[in-house]
Protein backbone atom coordinates (compact mmCIF):
# COMPACT_ATOMS: atom_id res chain seq x y z
CA UNK A 1 0.00 0.00 0.00
CA UNK A 2 1.03 2.95 -0.44
CA UNK A 3 2.19 4.97 2.54
CA UNK A 4 1.88 8.83 2.97
CA UNK A 5 5.31 8.82 4.79
CA UNK A 6 7.21 7.51 2.37
CA UNK A 7 8.29 7.65 -1.16
CA UNK A 8 8.86 4.43 -3.02
CA UNK A 9 10.99 2.26 -6.33
CA UNK A 10 8.88 5.24 -8.45
CA UNK A 11 6.44 6.69 -6.72
CA UNK A 12 5.94 6.30 -3.25
CA UNK A 13 5.02 2.90 -1.47
CA UNK A 14 6.11 0.72 1.39
CA UNK A 15 7.73 -3.12 1.23
CA UNK A 16 6.05 -5.57 -1.61
CA UNK A 17 4.09 -8.52 0.75
CA UNK A 18 4.97 -11.68 -0.94
CA UNK A 19 5.88 -13.41 2.02
CA UNK A 20 3.52 -16.49 2.58
CA UNK A 21 2.00 -16.50 6.06
CA UNK A 22 2.90 -18.31 8.90
CA UNK A 23 -0.37 -19.51 10.11
CA UNK A 24 -3.38 -21.16 7.44
CA UNK A 25 -5.78 -18.88 5.93
CA UNK A 26 -7.90 -17.17 8.64
CA UNK A 27 -11.06 -14.87 7.62
CA UNK A 28 -12.66 -11.91 9.92
CA UNK A 29 -16.41 -10.29 9.07
CA UNK A 30 -17.79 -7.35 10.62
CA UNK A 31 -21.38 -5.84 9.33
CA UNK A 32 -20.64 -2.23 10.77
CA UNK A 33 -24.19 -0.46 11.51
CA UNK A 34 -24.64 3.05 11.49
CA UNK A 35 -24.80 4.42 15.61
CA UNK A 36 -27.36 6.77 16.14
CA UNK A 37 -25.75 8.98 18.39
CA UNK A 38 -21.99 9.98 18.12
CA UNK A 39 -19.48 7.66 19.42
CA UNK A 40 -18.30 7.82 23.05
CA UNK A 41 -15.32 9.62 23.96
CA UNK A 42 -13.87 5.69 24.49
CA UNK A 43 -13.40 6.13 20.38
CA UNK A 44 -9.45 5.78 20.85
CA UNK A 45 -7.15 2.61 21.03
CA UNK A 46 -3.55 1.80 19.71
CA UNK A 47 -4.84 0.50 16.90
CA UNK A 48 -7.57 3.52 16.22
CA UNK A 49 -4.02 5.61 17.12
CA UNK A 50 -1.77 4.12 14.27
CA UNK A 51 -4.06 4.36 11.89
CA UNK A 52 -5.10 8.05 12.32
CA UNK A 53 -1.40 8.29 12.29
CA UNK A 54 -0.21 6.25 9.55
CA UNK A 55 -2.99 7.31 6.79
CA UNK A 56 -3.60 10.51 8.37
CA UNK A 57 -7.22 9.76 9.14
CA UNK A 58 -9.82 11.50 7.13
CA UNK A 59 -6.93 13.39 5.61
CA UNK A 60 -5.67 10.44 3.53
CA UNK A 61 -5.08 11.31 -0.11
CA UNK A 62 -6.26 7.73 -0.91
CA UNK A 63 -9.62 9.33 -0.13
CA UNK A 64 -10.64 11.79 -2.98
CA UNK A 65 -9.05 8.94 -5.27
CA UNK A 66 -11.25 5.86 -3.86
CA UNK A 67 -14.55 8.74 -4.20
CA UNK A 68 -13.58 9.56 -7.97
CA UNK A 69 -13.48 5.76 -8.99
CA UNK A 70 -16.34 4.65 -6.54
CA UNK A 71 -18.22 7.83 -8.94
CA UNK A 72 -17.57 5.80 -12.02
CA UNK A 73 -17.64 2.00 -10.57
CA UNK A 74 -20.31 2.38 -7.74
CA UNK A 75 -18.59 -0.86 -6.77
CA UNK A 76 -20.72 -3.15 -3.88
CA UNK A 77 -18.04 -5.60 -3.53
CA UNK A 78 -14.17 -5.40 -3.50
CA UNK A 79 -11.39 -6.75 -3.20
CA UNK A 80 -8.34 -5.07 -1.63
CA UNK A 81 -5.12 -7.46 -1.58
CA UNK A 82 -1.87 -6.14 -0.06
CA UNK A 83 -4.09 -3.79 2.11
CA UNK A 84 -1.84 -3.54 5.56
CA UNK A 85 -4.22 -2.13 7.74
CA UNK A 86 -5.68 0.72 5.65
CA UNK A 87 -9.29 0.49 6.22
CA UNK A 88 -9.85 3.65 4.95
CA UNK A 89 -11.27 1.83 1.76
CA UNK A 90 -14.19 0.73 3.88
CA UNK A 91 -15.41 4.77 4.11
CA UNK A 92 -15.82 4.64 0.42
CA UNK A 93 -16.68 1.33 0.01
CA UNK A 94 -19.45 -0.56 1.71
CA UNK A 95 -18.05 -3.84 1.37
CA UNK A 96 -14.27 -4.50 0.89
CA UNK A 97 -12.22 -8.26 1.52
CA UNK A 98 -8.96 -6.95 2.66
CA UNK A 99 -5.93 -9.29 2.36
CA UNK A 100 -2.40 -9.25 3.97
CA UNK A 101 -0.17 -11.79 5.39
CA UNK A 102 0.81 -9.91 8.00
CA UNK A 103 -0.39 -11.29 11.28
CA UNK A 104 0.23 -7.98 13.18
CA UNK A 105 -2.78 -6.10 10.57
CA UNK A 106 -5.51 -8.31 11.86
CA UNK A 107 -6.00 -6.86 15.13
CA UNK A 108 -7.27 -3.67 13.17
CA UNK A 109 -10.02 -5.14 12.13
CA UNK A 110 -11.57 -5.98 14.77
CA UNK A 111 -11.12 -3.59 17.34
CA UNK A 112 -13.90 -1.32 18.34
CA UNK A 113 -12.85 1.92 18.19
CA UNK A 114 -11.36 1.31 14.54
CA UNK A 115 -14.63 -0.06 13.72
CA UNK A 116 -16.55 3.15 15.15
CA UNK A 117 -14.52 5.37 13.62
CA UNK A 118 -15.56 3.64 10.06
CA UNK A 119 -19.11 4.17 11.23
CA UNK A 120 -18.91 7.50 12.18
CA UNK A 121 -17.07 8.60 8.88
CA UNK A 122 -18.46 6.60 6.18
CA UNK A 123 -19.74 8.40 3.11
CA UNK A 124 -22.55 5.70 2.40
CA UNK A 125 -26.54 5.09 4.18
CA UNK A 126 -25.67 0.61 3.90
CA UNK A 127 -23.88 -1.23 6.64
CA UNK A 128 -20.31 -1.18 6.23
CA UNK A 129 -18.92 -4.80 5.78
CA UNK A 130 -15.41 -5.54 6.45
CA UNK A 131 -13.95 -8.93 5.98
CA UNK A 132 -10.01 -9.64 6.58
CA UNK A 133 -8.46 -12.49 4.98
CA UNK A 134 -4.99 -13.39 6.92
CA UNK A 135 -3.08 -15.02 3.47
CA UNK A 136 -0.16 -14.26 1.00
CA UNK A 137 -2.94 -12.82 -2.01
CA UNK A 138 -0.54 -15.61 -4.61
CA UNK A 139 -2.77 -18.14 -3.15
CA UNK A 140 -6.20 -16.86 -2.29
CA UNK A 141 -9.39 -19.14 -2.37
CA UNK A 142 -12.13 -16.76 -2.88
CA UNK A 143 -15.90 -16.54 -4.52
CA UNK A 144 -15.01 -14.32 -7.71
CA UNK A 145 -17.46 -11.64 -9.07
CA UNK A 146 -15.86 -8.59 -7.39
CA UNK A 147 -16.76 -5.39 -8.70
CA UNK A 148 -13.67 -3.36 -7.74
CA UNK A 149 -9.99 -4.53 -7.32
CA UNK A 150 -7.54 -2.37 -5.49
CA UNK A 151 -3.84 -2.77 -5.90
CA UNK A 152 -1.67 0.11 -3.79
CA UNK A 153 1.96 -0.87 -3.96
CA UNK A 154 2.16 -4.23 -2.84
CA UNK A 155 3.56 -6.18 -5.86
CA UNK A 156 1.85 -7.25 -8.80
CA UNK A 157 -1.27 -8.09 -7.20
CA UNK A 158 -2.82 -8.24 -10.92
CA UNK A 159 -1.24 -11.39 -11.68
CA UNK A 160 -2.62 -13.77 -9.09
CA UNK A 161 -5.71 -11.98 -8.46
CA UNK A 162 -7.25 -10.46 -11.77
CA UNK A 163 -9.54 -13.69 -11.83
CA UNK A 164 -11.24 -13.06 -8.88
CA UNK A 165 -12.83 -9.45 -11.03
CA UNK A 166 -15.82 -9.88 -12.79
CA UNK A 167 -15.97 -9.29 -16.83
CA UNK A 168 -17.20 -5.43 -16.76
CA UNK A 169 -15.68 -4.83 -12.94
CA UNK A 170 -12.94 -2.16 -12.55
CA UNK A 171 -9.50 -2.40 -11.39
CA UNK A 172 -7.59 0.65 -9.60
CA UNK A 173 -3.91 0.18 -9.50
CA UNK A 174 -0.76 1.87 -8.61
CA UNK A 175 2.28 1.85 -11.52
CA UNK A 176 4.98 1.91 -7.99
CA UNK A 177 5.70 -1.44 -7.84
CA UNK A 178 4.77 -1.55 -11.83
CA UNK A 179 1.86 -2.91 -11.08
CA UNK A 180 0.11 -0.73 -13.80
CA UNK A 181 2.51 -1.20 -16.89
CA UNK A 182 1.53 -5.19 -16.17
CA UNK A 183 -2.37 -4.52 -16.85
CA UNK A 184 -1.76 -2.43 -19.54
CA UNK A 185 -0.43 -5.36 -21.19
CA UNK A 186 -2.94 -7.68 -20.04
CA UNK A 187 -5.56 -7.96 -23.12
CA UNK A 188 -8.64 -8.71 -20.76
CA UNK A 189 -7.97 -5.15 -19.80
CA UNK A 190 -8.54 -1.92 -21.28
CA UNK A 191 -7.44 1.63 -19.63
CA UNK A 192 -10.41 4.17 -18.85
CA UNK A 193 -8.32 6.65 -16.94
CA UNK A 194 -5.53 8.30 -15.11
CA UNK A 195 -5.64 10.03 -11.88
CA UNK A 196 -4.82 13.48 -11.63
CA UNK A 197 -3.17 14.30 -8.35
CA UNK A 198 -3.69 18.39 -7.85
CA UNK A 199 -7.44 17.92 -9.74
CA UNK A 200 -8.12 14.95 -7.78
CA UNK A 201 -10.35 13.95 -10.78
CA UNK A 202 -9.96 11.21 -13.19
CA UNK A 203 -8.70 12.43 -16.92
CA UNK A 204 -9.72 9.89 -19.91
CA UNK A 205 -8.06 12.26 -22.09
CA UNK A 206 -4.61 11.67 -24.48
CA UNK A 207 -4.46 8.12 -22.85
CA UNK A 208 -2.71 7.54 -26.08
CA UNK A 209 0.06 8.45 -24.09
CA UNK A 210 0.20 6.15 -21.13
CA UNK A 211 2.50 3.06 -21.08
CA UNK A 212 4.72 4.41 -24.33
CA UNK A 213 8.82 4.85 -24.28
CA UNK A 214 9.88 7.89 -25.82
CA UNK A 215 10.21 6.39 -28.97
CA UNK A 216 6.43 6.13 -29.53
CA UNK A 217 6.72 2.26 -29.14
CA UNK A 218 4.41 0.58 -26.64
CA UNK A 219 6.40 -0.45 -23.27
CA UNK A 220 6.84 -4.40 -23.52
CA UNK A 221 7.04 -7.36 -21.27
CA UNK A 222 10.81 -7.66 -21.07
CA UNK A 223 10.80 -3.69 -20.51
CA UNK A 224 8.22 -3.97 -17.08
CA UNK A 225 10.87 -7.20 -15.71
CA UNK A 226 13.30 -4.69 -16.28
CA UNK A 227 11.56 -1.85 -14.67
CA UNK A 228 11.72 -4.25 -11.52
CA UNK A 229 15.35 -4.56 -11.84
CA UNK A 230 16.82 -1.71 -12.51
CA UNK A 231 16.83 1.94 -11.53
CA UNK A 232 14.76 4.35 -13.53
CA UNK A 233 18.19 5.55 -15.06
CA UNK A 234 19.95 2.03 -15.85
CA UNK A 235 16.62 0.68 -18.16
CA UNK A 236 17.18 1.41 -21.20
CA UNK A 237 14.06 2.82 -21.92
CA UNK A 238 12.19 6.17 -20.49
CA UNK A 239 8.39 6.72 -20.23
CA UNK A 240 6.83 9.49 -21.86
CA UNK A 241 4.70 9.80 -19.00
CA UNK A 242 4.56 8.14 -15.41
CA UNK A 243 1.25 8.47 -13.53
CA UNK A 244 0.32 7.62 -9.46
CA UNK A 245 -2.65 5.88 -10.52
CA UNK A 246 -4.82 4.26 -13.00
CA UNK A 247 -8.22 2.82 -13.53
CA UNK A 248 -9.18 -0.04 -15.68
CA UNK A 249 -11.70 -1.93 -16.76
CA UNK A 250 -11.91 -5.40 -17.59
CA UNK A 251 -13.35 -6.53 -20.75
CA UNK A 252 -13.16 -9.98 -21.30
Amino acid sequence: LTSPNSRPTVLGAMAPRAVPPRSPVAGVSRAIKKPAAKPSAKLSSGCLTKLLKVYKGLEDFHLPLFKEVQRIAKAKRVLYPGSHWHLQASLVFPDVTYVDYNQKVAPFFEDPAVLAWIKQNKSYAAEAKTKFCLNDFQHLKLPGGFDLLISMSAGIVSKPCARFLRIGGYFLVSDAHFDARTVALDKRFALLGVYDMKRKKLDTKDLKSCFVTSTGQKITAEQVEVSARKPKGSRGFKLLREDWFYLFKRIK
